[in-house]
């Protein structure tokens, strides 16, 4: 397949995602969108000066939830679900310019792409999970006619690291987690080593070593263990000072050296970056542009790259420099950082933080659009999650809604992560509670903030936010104009049942499965959602792979069969294989459907023109 060479000097990005580096740290590799909507994947070279765009490709698949795996000789494997599985294809080189191959598909769901080791002849590696517990580790050769199977493992394996001719997962058992490392030669693959004599998860690997997260009683400690295995297991002692930091910290990469670890640091609604030297123990924090990393990094001899996404802009890779103590965002004009222009910013306000009450202290929220107190719409937006939040990054669906005059308010309720363990675990085994409770006192405080008469505040939420969104509104006797929810569950215990691994280790690890006992009881949406008493839009998409889509259908049908105590209902699912959700990089069908669904409850002004777009 041959696809149009997009012109990238012309284009302007309005969206970007899925960044992915390449396992030498020397190449990137990006999704976005430009301003007539047109989906293009983005090849990056990472250089001391910046990162140089190479070439862009006309991206035929949905990027909100695609996968990208850039490989050491610039070429990229990208991704994405159809009716019968992902398709994948291979991106060219400068050699090849413009074109795209189309890869051996992977049946079925669950698939995230791995790099192969170099000289094994393998193009990449893949792991499926049978129902049997065991994991298979695939590997995929150019031109090859499917996936051939290379070895199954008793467990479950997660993640997937490379470390010259070994790749490395964290193998989780019935015994709890463990890291295995494998030897691949000749695409052949050797007997799993066993890195860690304790249980302990894989987190990252730079310059032969290893760095895990060794379970200790209810929590972890960090350790270092040399990749190559046979080595002895080096515990962060408690008198670090990396101990002494109160805000969470994910350890994205170690350094060529082996000697140095990068983390980003969770708080609020920004984002710090930290610098750690494993032997003197000594912490650094380097500098950031107010805004949201995204918690990936490539870190070789010429420095370390990380994505960056702020405010104004949409998500750029930044560079720290070896000894460097601010991490630098591409220039807005010129250079090689940005070959593409950028969205100017809309008429709208900036995104801002705010302070608001809960039910038992204040809540930190991002609002975008204009002031929530007089603006004619308000959307209450709820993360997913839980155990996420939401940041000062740029946000393509809040912002869409901001641009046509809605006023959003995304707050970060208990359960959200970069509050403290207080804030974030007070929903373990009480999901729908002490979130719902803040989330109803945020509504109250909004609907006394505002005019008399004026509209009460919506709804928005998807995948746990969506099913939040509903629950909220089916037990809250305060008034809501609408709300809409895109790919809830129906409860927590059902997603552990029959959604995707990494929300079944969510619902686990937040203790989702135990049922409420209060007033409210069980948080089952089939069995509360009738009580619903405003205006409900229920979305999905067929291909979503997280959570799946028969949750949402099971709700349209209860809703449908039983009625409710009021308003109007409608359950729509998107176009399959068109684009994904709320927040990704293609023309965002939701936020058109929000914003119809609340311009039927009374009309919502215009798309205010956007400003003539120079070169930026």
């Amino acid at each position: 397949m041959t696809s149009p060479e997009p012109d990238c000097h012309a284009a302007t990005i309005t969206a970007r995602c899925g960044p992915a580096f390449s396992p030498s740290g020397r190449f990137a590799a990006t999704l976005a969108t430009d301003d007539t909507g047109r989906p293009v994947l983005e090849q990056w070279r990472l250089l001391p000066t910046g990162a140089r765009l190479l070439r862009c490709h006309a991206f035929p698949g949905a990027t909100a939830r695609a996968a990208l795996l850039p490989l050491d000789d610039g070429r990229v494997i990208s991704s994405w679900p159809s009716v019968t599985g992902r398709r994948l294809y291979l991106h060219g080189d400068a050699a090849c310019e413009g074109e795209g191959t189309e890869l051996a598909g992977w049946p079925g769901r669950g698939f995230h792409p791995l790099p192969a080791p170099r000289g094994t002849g393998l193009l990449a590696l893949a792991v499926s999970h049978d129902q049997d517990g065991n994991s298979v580790l695939h590997g995929l050769r150019a031109g090859a006619a499917g996936w051939r199977d290379l070895r199954t493992v008793p467990g479950a394996l997660v993640g997937g690291h490379l470390s010259g001719r070994r790749v490395l997962f964290t193998l989780r058992t019935a015994g709890g987690p463990g890291v295995v490392g494998f030897d691949l030669a000749r695409g052949t693959l050797g007997p799993a080593e066993r890195l860690t004599c304790r249980p302990a998860r894989l987190l990252a690997v730079g310059g032969g070593q290893a760095l895990v997260a060794v379970v200790e009683g209810a929590g972890h400690r960090l350790g270092m263990v040399p990749a190559g295995g046979g080595g002895l297991l080096r515990l962060l002692p408690d008198a670090s000072p990396l101990c002494r930091l109160t805000a969470a910290l994910h350890p994205v990469a170690v350094d060529p050296s082996g000697t140095q670890v990068l983390h980003v640091e969770v708080r609020g609604v920004r984002s710090g970056l930290i610098r750690h030297s494993w032997e003197s123990g000594e912490i650094q924090r380097i500098t950031v542009p107010e805004g949201e990393l995204t918690a990936r990094c490539a870190w070789t001899a010429k420095g370390a790259w990380l994505p960056l996404s702020t405010p104004d802009e949409p998500l750029v890779i930044a560079g720290l420099p070896p000894d460097g103590a601010a991490l630098s965002a591409p220039a807005p004009r010129g250079g090689v950082a940005h070959v593409h222009r950028i969205a100017a910013p809309t008429c709208a306000p900036r995104p801002r933080a705010e302070v608001l009450p809960g039910a038992v202290g204040p809540v930190e929220a991002v609002v975008h659009g204009p002031d929530w107190r007089s603006s004619r719409h308000v959307v209450l937006a709820l993360h997913g999650g839980p155990g996420s939040r939401w940041t000062l990054r740029h946000d393509p669906f809040l912002r869409s809604l901001a641009a046509a005059g809605v006023t959003v308010v995304a707050p970060n309720q208990r359960g959200s992560a970069g509050y403290g363990a207080g804030h974030a675990l007070a929903v373990v085994n009480a999901w729908g509670g002490p979130d719902r409770a803040d989330i109803a006192a945020l509504a109250d405080h909004l609907r006394h903030g505002r005019a008399p008469g004026a509209e009460p505040p919506a709804l928005f939420g998807a995948g746990y936010g969506g099913c939040l969104a509903l629950l909220t509104a089916a037990t809250d006797l305060g008034p809501w104009s609408a709300c809409v929810a895109y790919a809830p569950f129906v409860s927590g215990p059902r997603p552990f049942a029959d959604a995707a691994p990494a929300v079944r280790d969510t619902v686990l690890r937040l203790a989702g499965l135990r049922p409420a006992v209060d007033a409210i009881g069980p948080r089952d949406l089939e069995r509360l959602a009738p009580g619903l008493r405003t205006r409900v839009l229920v979305l999905h998409d067929g291909l979503d792979e997280p959570a799946p889509v028969a949750h949402a259908r099971a709700l349209a049908r209860c809703l449908s069969e039983r009625g409710r105590a009021g308003g109007e209902f409608r359950y729509e699912e998107l176009t399959a294989g068109g684009p994904g959700g709320p927040g990704g990089a293609g023309p965002d069908q939701v936020a058109a459907r929000v914003l119809r669904f609340l311009a039927d409850g009374g009309p919502v002004p215009a798309r205010r023109p956007e400003p003539a777009l120079g070169r930026r």
